[in-house]
């Protein structure tokens, strides 16, 4: 075709905006289960379930959505019937979501910062890792002094 286009069958590498394309793409093909038995993290796909009957069925749909958009997931890095596993830094179960352990152990492992960016270093793993939490506000109040020994003591105490 003399006066066609092309069309590329993959994203490319020198567009910017591909995670956000992709972001996009995902929310949309799955908009109608997400919060109910989807979350979908960029490329990451998880599906929750209350029994294994529900599971299978719920599994079988993202798939089959997965088909009809012509998109594909890798069998060696998927993982099925999880009762545990850990999804963007949190250990997620049946019992709820928990931090993960090397994460606070990171925190309580920290040298004492010598100056301001390691401050800034240190607060910003703690925000990340006690986002949902209140007690951020304690150990990140710019009205009190910074202490890392008693940031670790109440990161302990959690």
């Amino acid at each position: 075709m003399r006066y066609g286009h092309y069309e590329f069958l993959v994203m490319p590498f020198v567009l910017t905006n591909a995670p956000v394309v992709f972001i996009d793409l995902m929310n949309r093909i799955f908009r109608p289960y997400l919060d109910k038995f989807v979350v979908v993290f960029i490329d990451d796909i998880l599906i929750y379930s209350k029994d294994e009957t529900s599971h299978a069925e719920h599994l079988r749909a993202v798939l089959q959505i997965l088909q009809d958009k012509q998109l594909y997931a890798k069998f060696s890095k998927s993982e099925f019937w999880l009762r545990e596993l850990i999804f963007l830094s949190n250990i997620v179960s049946g019992d709820g979501i928990r931090v993960d352990p090397n994460k606070i152990s990171a925190i309580v492992k920290w040298k004492p910062p010598k100056n301001v960016t390691e401050v800034r270093s240190f607060l910003g793993l703690v925000r990340e890792v006690l986002a949902e939490f209140r007690e951020i506000e304690d150990v990140a109040d710019r009205s009190s002094s910074f202490s890392a020994t008693r940031t670790r003591r109440r990161i302990r105490g959690l």
